[in-house]
């Protein structure tokens, strides 16, 4: 893992390798999967193509990275680093407690089959999150470099285009999965997993403010330097869900470590936010607000009418997804959320090049 160097590439915004190579490594492994693993006894051998996958892609690292530096070890001051290093890493180590909390505790107070039902929701949820706030990351390189080159408007421009970029996405997102649970276990897990339904559809409100505070702990405060506050508020976060789960759990099952969940990762993005608007001037319209509930409303509208079209629960999914993204992209432009316009615009440009 120590060569895993993701960070220089997206330090000099090398997407477009890390893409690629991703998703050669990504597409070798999962036909290795199917190839090789053929039944239950094959845990080692998939286990062997999941390590395998992430060595290969830290083997690119370092094959690689030989067009940009050269190693040298001389003159290294590993102590400055390590103060900012360490507020970084109990800030991971809290989040992991708190992340892990829910089904460490769900176990001993409920036993294997709710911590089921809650890991099955969990896993949708924690895929979700990833592709909404994976959007943002490419902010981080370009932010840190206009605040460390003291230019404090792009800095602030940078700043609120990713949150409303995060708002633009994260918001459908949420809706659709709520709007779509039951379909989603269905077809993911099974019919006999159902119990995680109402777990599904609590925590898919984390999915903004996850999205939410991943920005503006990971992207803001800890670019302008404001590691402690990131630390506070997620062990905040790790004694509140602690304290949550051990209240809720006993009534309401994995529902009840899936509100403590919600309110936990709420708090820690409210906290966030308060703190970054003390040094930030982050002021969201209503205009830019109105961009996103309106398309949102006809979204769900759009869903709901093709749930109670088709009795197939595929093209049910197909057809209610699809036409909703459609609807809420293109309701977007049209009241002119300025991302999407953006994109719509950048999208046109490329197809016109092409």
């Amino acid at each position: 893992n120590i060569f895993n160097v993701d960070w220089f590439y997206q330090g000099n915004e090398e997407y477009k390798y890390i893409m690629v190579r991703s998703f050669l490594v990504k597409t070798v492994a999962l036909i290795s999967v199917f190839v090789f693993v053929r039944d239950k006894n094959d845990f080692i051998i998939y286990a062997l193509i999941s390590a395998l996958s992430l060595v290969a892609n830290y083997v690119f690292n370092i094959l690689n990275i030989k067009k940009y530096v050269s190693f040298s070890f001389s003159g290294l001051n590993i102590v400055s680093h390590l103060k900012p290093v360490l507020i970084l890493l109990a800030s991971s180590v809290a989040i992991e407690i708190y992340t892990l909390a829910d089904t460490t505790m769900l176990n001993i107070f409920k036993g294997d089959e709710i911590v089921g039902y809650y890991s099955s929701a969990t896993k949708i949820i924690s895929i979700m999150r990833t592709l909404v706030t994976a959007t943002c990351a490419v902010f981080l390189p370009r932010m840190s470099y206009m605040y460390s080159h003291d230019n404090k408007a792009e800095f602030l421009n940078l700043a609120k285009k990713g949150l409303l970029v995060l708002t633009t996405l994260s918001m459908p997102v949420a809706i659709g999965l709520i709007l779509m649970s039951q379909n989603s276990i269905s077809i993911v897990f099974g019919k006999e997993f159902l119990p995680s339904v109402g777990t599904l559809q609590i925590l898919s409100v984390s999915i903004i403010t996850v999205a939410l505070s991943n920005f503006t702990g990971y992207q803001i405060l800890v670019t302008i330097g404001q590691e402690k506050k990131v630390f506070i508020s997620t062990l905040f976060g790790a004694v509140t869900n602690i304290i949550l789960n051990s209240l809720l759990i006993g009534a309401y099952n994995h529902n009840g470590a899936a509100i403590a969940s919600v309110i936990t990762e709420g708090l820690i993005a409210l906290y966030q936010l308060i703190f970054v608007k003390k040094v930030l001037d982050l002021k969201i319209k209503m205009r830019t607000l109105v961009n996103i509930i309106i398309p949102l409303i006809l979204m769900t509208i759009v869903v709901l009418i093709f749930k109670m079209i088709f009795n197939s629960l595929l093209l049910e999914t197909v057809f209610a997804v699809g036409l909703g993204v459609i609807t809420y992209f293109t309701t977007a432009y049209f009241v002119g959320n300025p991302i999407v316009v953006q994109g719509f615009n950048i999208l046109v440009k490329k197809l016109k090049g092409a």
